[in-house]
């Protein structure tokens, strides 16, 4: 199996006001913070897309109105 290895921050993928657990969700009817959707389709992208990453990223963009991301067209 390879090993997943993080990927570095870049204070150039932060924009000012905005923070990546800016999303809201609800779970069981409570309210709860979670990544903002935008982080959540960043972080699929930079890297040979999955199987699940194909399935995930247009079903995000779709949902939460985001343009697909480049290479999942």
């Amino acid at each position: 199996m390879p090993a997943i290895l993080p990927r570095p921050r870049r204070r150039a993928e932060r924009r000012p006001g905005t923070r990546r657990t800016s999303g809201r969700g609800v779970i069981a009817g409570r309210q709860v913070r979670c990544e903002a959707p935008g982080w959540a389709v960043r972080w699929h992208t930079g890297y040979p897309p999955r199987a699940v990453d194909r399935h995930d990223v247009p079903l995000l963009c779709g949902r939460f109105a985001i343009d697909l991301a480049e290479g999942f067209a």
